[in-house]
């Protein structure tokens, strides 16, 4: 479990290893959000290629990094997000939260009179 922090003038990007989860990487994480906010940082991206697994705690600690970065007016991108904690951000709803939006695609299959 480790994370890693880089900074490219006022974005700050977090890549936790290992899983957020009870006694991993999540308080860790929500750390690392308040030092960047701290230092002035205007977009946290969060890299998620590292993270195997996310369980409640981690969702959690996912979402108060988003509300801290919401609240000091900053940009929360969460990125490289697969496998099972995609699974589970689709299962809680949370994709709609968390990831980026892509534009819609028009539905084809919808009939139009």
């Amino acid at each position: 479990m480790s994370i890693i922090r880089q900074r490219n003038g006022s974005i700050v990007r977090i890549s936790p290893k290992g899983s957020l989860a009870v006694g991993g990487i999540g308080s860790a994480l929500k750390d690392e959000v308040v030092r960047a906010l701290g230092a002035g940082a205007r977009t946290i991206v969060v890299d998620a290629h590292g993270v195997r697994f996310a369980d409640a705690s981690g969702l959690g600690a996912l979402v108060a990094s988003r509300a801290m970065a919401r609240e000091a007016r900053a940009r929360f991108v969460l990125t490289g997000v697969s496998g099972k904690m995609l699974e589970t951000l689709r299962m809680t709803g949370l994709d709609a939260v968390l990831l980026p939006r892509t534009p819609r695609e028009p539905d084809l299959h919808r009939h139009v009179a």
